[in-house]
């Protein structure tokens, strides 16, 4: 089997993360493994051994990585490659749609994981439609096409596909530090004692909402409130084409508004670092504009670390508990009433750190991993027989 990602740790990205911690718990189960990462520096140290053979391209996908994983192929009797694949991580370069058709003719087996589908760019001037469809090209000719939430299930479903949901788990471990840990990394960080402390996790990308919550925090400021806010992450994976001037404008933002003695940004970090980070925080919010989706692991994260944790309305009604505080996205208003509300009800935070527990059961990683496990030997065992089920 070989695992095909746009990104691979230590960039940052949860894609690449995902892929990582995929790769080692399927070769922790004696799957032949192997990983090829995009877009990936290969002057990096090597690590011990994962368990896997790692290849690490610095190009993007094209003719190069068609040759090198060719060679993988024969040298190691691979017969599946499976892509794990989103838009962003492979750097809105569409050359990756158009592998699976070239695998299948290949006499390879393709299995492909939508993280999303958002379309990847093209030219200016080619609508929707056209990039739609290079989207879900793909899925003409993968055997096991899986997505990691309903609603691009149901679009998959429509577009006629079958498509079977595997969630994102957690990529963070779980910190289990005590309250000494907590209020020094608060203090490390200029964080003082009464200090509303507001964490948001993730790369700072479009569509995180953090515009939206620096709006609530001015508000909050406003209202004699001692809010600050620590965006845990990178400052994003690379410019995208939507948006190239994002990152300059919410810093633009930031200091126009005089938030820039509020906000702490911790720059990347390990995955160990960012649970203790979080841990440290009075509340999480995830604002999305979109609003909250099963695909967004740095929302899992959150639940999963048990932290007190607020979001927007999901599409998906089904996704979030009644306890669970969410309100509309982009309303820094209902945004900052909100924090406020559950800042000041110790009945809230608790109620919402026990709806967290429940939104979590079903998507841990030996979730994960027995459902691609099953995935792996039925087609293994019989690559025409198809999976119905998971």
């Amino acid at each position: 089997m070989i695992l095909v990602s746009g990104e691979f740790p230590p960039s940052p990205g949860g894609v690449g993360s995902y892929t990582e911690q995929l790769a080692t718990h399927l070769a922790a189960q004696g799957v032949d493994m192997s990983v090829v990462a995009v877009n990936s520096p290969a002057d990096i140290p090597r690590e011990p051994d994962p368990g896997y053979h790692l290849l690490r391209l610095i190009q993007p996908w094209g003719k190069a990585a068609h040759r090198q994983l060719d060679r993988m192929v024969d040298l190691a009797d691979h017969t599946w490659v499976h892509v794990q694949y989103q838009t962003g991580a492979f750097r809105m370069n569409p050359r990756i749609n158009l592998a699976a058709r070239r695998w299948r003719r290949r006499g390879l087996h393709v299995a492909w994981t939508y993280h999303d589908l958002l379309p990847p760019y093209l030219l200016p001037k080619i609508g929707r439609r056209v990039r739609d469809w290079v989207t879900l090209w793909p899925a003409r000719f993968a055997e096991v096409i899986i997505g990691t939430n309903p609603e691009d299930c149901a679009r998959l479903h429509a577009a006629g596909f079958h498509a079977w949901e595997i969630p994102v788990p957690s990529l963070i471990p779980v910190h289990h530090g005590n309250v000494e840990d907590r209020v020094a990394i608060r203090i490390s960080h200029g964080v003082q004692p009464g200090d509303l402390l507001l964490g948001h996790m993730g790369l700072a990308l479009p569509g995180k909402g953090i515009q939206t919550l620096v709006k609530a925090l001015c508000i909050l400021r406003r209202r004699g409130e001692p809010a600050r806010l620590m965006l845990i992450g990178g400052h994003g994976k690379q410019e995208t084409q939507t948006d190239p001037d994002f990152h300059a404008n919410l810093l633009r933002q930031i200091q126009m508004s005089g938030m820039q003695d509020h906000v702490i940004w911790t720059g990347y970090l390990d995955n160990e670092t960012i649970g203790a980070t979080m841990a440290c925080c009075d509340m999480m919010v995830m604002p999305f504009t979109a609003g909250a989706s099963a695909r967004r692991s740095s929302l899992m994260a959150c639940l999963a670390q048990g932290c007190v944790t607020l979001t927007t309305t999901p599409q998906d009604a089904d996704l979030l508990p009644p306890d669970l505080p969410a309100v509309s996205p982009r309303n820094p208003m209902a945004l900052a009433n909100a924090i406020q509300e559950t800042a000041h009800s110790a009945e809230r935070q608790e109620k919402a750190r026990r709806a967290a527990a429940t939104v979590i059961e079903g998507r841990t990683w030996d979730d994960v991993i027995q459902r691609h496990l099953y995935i792996y030997k039925t087609l293994l065992d019989d690559p025409g027989s198809g999976v119905q089920e998971i």
